[in-house]
C-alpha cells in the first residue's frame, strides 16, 4: 500500500470517530523490504469490555489484539502481590503487573519501551464504587 493510500485510509477512519494508532513519524518504511499496513478494529463495549465505574474499559485478550495490530511484542510480564495493612481498608492484597514491549521501526531495528508497573487494588476499587469511606460490618 502507498502511503497517500494510507494516509487516506487514515483520514476516512478518523472523520468517523475511529481511534488512531499511528505514528507518522515513524510509520512509513524506510526500507524497500518493509509497507506500511492499515489494520481495522472493531471493538463491541458489550463483549470486549468490563464496564467499571461507568467507564468501559478492554478485556486483556482485546487489549492483546491491539497490540499485536499496532505491531508491539510484549517481552516481560509479570504479576506480583503485596498485602498490605491499612487502617480504613484493614489487610488486603493489591496486584502489581509489570510489563515491558518492543516494536519494529521503520528501518528493520527494534525500539523496546521502559518496563511499566501498573497497580490493582480491588478493595479501594470497590470502596470507590460503593462511596464507602471506611471498611466496617456494616459497610
Amino acid at each position: 500500500m502507498s502511503n497517500e493510500n494510507a494516509l487516506v485510509l487514515i483520514k476516512d477512519a478518523q472523520k468517523k470517530g475511529a481511534l488512531i494508532y499511528f505514528d507518522q513519524t515513524n510509520g512509513f518504511p524506510k526500507e524497500e523490504l518493509y509497507r506500511t499496513e492499515i489494520t481495522t478494529m472493531t471493538i463491541d463495549k458489550d463483549k470486549d469490555c468490563f464496564e467499571i465505574s461507568k467507564k468501559f474499559m478492554p478485556k486483556r485478550e482485546v487489549v492483546d489484539r491491539i497490540g499485536e495490530a499496532a505491531g508491539i511484542v510484549f517481552i516481560k510480564g509479570e504479576t506480583k502481590i503485596i498485602t498490605v495493612d491499612d487502617p480504613s481498608c484493614g489487610k488486603h492484597n493489591i496486584y502489581i503487573g509489570i510489563s515491558q514491549g518492543q516494536v519494529r521501526m521503520p528501518d528493520g531495528t527494534w525500539r523496546k519501551s521502559s518496563v511499566e508497573e501498573y497497580e490493582f487494588d480491588p478493595t479501594l476499587r470497590a470502596m470507590m464504587d460503593y462511596k464507602v469511606t471506611e471498611l466496617t460490618a456494616q459497610t
